[in-house]
């Protein structure tokens, strides 16, 4: 069926078009206008992939549910863009067979990805399905640097290491789940989560040089004096060079969501007091916030409060969380989000009050807290035992962190960070505030005024001292309040760990406080943060203006000049 299908193609294209045959003996079929081409089995396998080309929508058909093979050439680093109508998998090779793109169950869509290698690139579409047509279209033409083409690259490695992780924690569950005895297995998973997760932690190191390394021509700009007498020649005054490293905040105490027990009573917890009196609450609002009273601890505290319709009963309870610190970074395994958890805890809980005719006591707690690698949100379940009465309550946990970049230029510091709250909202964050150095492995963070974009909430911190070892920074801070949804401080306490990879005179360390010489304002501009859908104008992030743009050659309105590619330094300059 799948020869008459391309044999009436094929008469299709005789009839009102053309074809060619290329020197590798496989004939690529095109129609009169030349702008559509049609695919020609059999192109199963990597030898017999049909040639494609940009800016030529390609047509074709899953006959036998198969795979489909096409290539291009590529002489220059480039960014492609693909645009396809339906795969159930999309794959993209380098010219070394290497993976250097992915996507499952695409439908109408389009992807940008980098290619840097020169050589042969093959695209691999496949089906559940027999005898669906699908159709793309390539296209490429702008040259791109290499660091813009290996972070593309990280970043597709990154996710596809994630979700790798994600896999192996299910095979983990599973096991453990069919079988405890299998120890083995437990073993070897483990190790495997702990690899990729080491992986992942290169490739963001790796990821955050090469950015930085993209933002180090951006310049601040001068505040010019408002003085008569000041002389033209101020214009050329030295600007400072802003660096970027990266920066993770994770908070030192955690989140439990209401439980919901098997007796129907619904379990709430919020901020630990120190009293017996009514639990902290606003308006029946809770923290959901369970911390240690010693930074490092083990032993955390929460108030609880236990309603059917009405409270009728609220205390203390203490949990003994799991001391793994495997980095040995002051912050405990569980709390931090790239970790994975699956781990037993006990503890006991302390009533404080108790309505009339209602039934409860002190209890013994034990239970599970189960998260996966990546993910800030995860399962609980509690068993408690009180008298002759045995019950059980299940909900979720989650962790507090934030991440993102951490912008400098000698006096003042510029966060861009983002975390995931407990209901799965993505939120930015930004701030600016001073920095200073006391000596080389000592960095002095000034008090922030975090802004985020999720409720325009602002965050209040206290300064901070971080101490170097290598190229990191780390040390704890103050939160006024981490959670001003409430009338109290909660969520206060958050370990901060900096990683700065710039090293201007290689003396191994890092430039945040190891100051180099201020430069003095170059005609090299950054042109990172493009749009490349609307070419030849190209929206600059960096500069918020329109350029115009050709391959090796930009013109900047902001500027007012022509700036080409200088490949010896990966630059785009102005001419003096």
């Amino acid at each position: 069926m799948k020869l008459l299908t391309q044999f009436l193609t094929f008469l299709l294209i005789l009839l009102t078009g053309s074809f060619e045959l290329l020197a590798s003996g496989i004939t690529v079929l095109k129609n009169a206008e030349g702008n559509k081409s049609f695919e020609v089995e059999d192109n199963d396998i990597n030898s017999s992939a049909n040639p494609i080309y940009s800016g030529i929508e390609v047509v074709g058909t899953y006959a036998n549910a198969d795979a489909d093979y096409f290539s291009f050439e590529i002489q220059e680093p480039k960014l492609v863009n693909i645009e396809i109508s339906q795969a159930d998998y999309l794959n993209i090779f380098s010219p070394t067979g290497e993976s250097i793109f992915g996507k499952t169950f695409v439908t109408n869509e389009n992807f940008d990805f980098a290619v840097v290698k020169k050589g042969r690139y093959l695209i691999r579409l496949s089906s559940y399905s027999s005898w669906k047509d699908y159709s793309f279209t390539i296209n490429y033409g702008n040259i791109i640097d290499t660091n813009y083409s290996r972070i593309a690259q990280l970043e597709y490695d990154k996710s596809i290491l994630i979700t790798q992780l994600s896999d192996t924690l299910t095979s983990l569950k599973s096991a453990l789940a069919s079988n405890s005895t299998l120890s083995s297995e437990k073993a070897d998973l483990e190790a495997q989560l702990q690899t990729a997760n080491a992986q992942i932690s290169e490739l963001e190191s790796e990821l955050a040089t090469i950015q930085s390394q993209q933002s180090n021509n951006s310049n601040s700009s001068n505040t010019t004096s408002t003085s008569t007498n000041q002389s033209s020649s101020s214009s050329s005054t030295a600007e400072e060079v802003k660096k970027v490293a990266s920066i993770k905040a994770y908070g030192l105490q955690f989140s439990l969501s209401p439980s919901y027990t098997d007796t129907g009573s619904t379990i709430y917890f919020t901020s630990y007091d120190g009293s017996s009196g009514y639990p902290l609450n606003d308006n029946n609002t809770v923290s959901s916030e369970v911390k240690n009273i010693t930074l490092g601890s083990s032993t955390f505290y929460t108030d609880y409060l236990v309603a059917e319709g009405y409270v009728y009963m609220h205390g203390t309870a203490t949990l003994n969380m799991p001391t793994a610190d495997s980095d040995r970074n002051g912050v405990l395994d569980f709390l931090q989000k790239e970790k994975s958890v699956n781990t037993m805890v006990s503890g006991s809980s302390k009533m404080h009050w108790l309505a009339p005719g209602a039934y409860g006591s002190d209890s013994t707690l034990s239970g599970s807290f189960t998260r996966s690698a990546g993910l800030n949100t995860g399962n609980y379940t509690f068993y408690y035992q009180y008298d002759a009465v045995s019950a059980s309550a299940t909900g979720v946990w989650s962790v507090q962190y934030f991440d993102g970049t951490i912008e400098y230029d000698g006096e003042k510091y510029y966060l861009d960070i983002e975390t995931t709250n407990s209901e799965g909202q993505d939120i930015k964050a930004y701030s600016t505030a001073e920095y200073s150095v006391t000596d080389s492995n000592t960095l002095n963070l000034g008090a922030m005024s975090i802004t985020t974009d999720y409720d325009s909430s602002i965050l209040q911190t206290q300064s901070t001292t971080l101490q170097r070892s290598g190229n990191k920074y780390s040390g704890y801070l103050k939160a006024l309040d981490g959670d001003t949804d409430t009338s109290w401080a909660d969520y206060v306490d958050w370990y901060v760990e900096v990683t700065d990879l710039n090293d201007a005179n290689s003396n191994g360390i890092p430039d945040f406080t190891n100051p180099v010489e201020t430069k003095s304002a170059e005609t090299t501009v950054d042109f990172d943060g493009w749009n490349w859908h609307k070419g030849p104008w190209v929206y600059n992030n960096k500069n918020n203006d329109w350029n115009y743009y050709s391959p090796n050659v930009i013109w900047s309105y902001k500027h007012n000049k022509w700036f080409t590619w200088d490949a010896s330094d990966d630059s785009w300059k102005a001419p003096q």
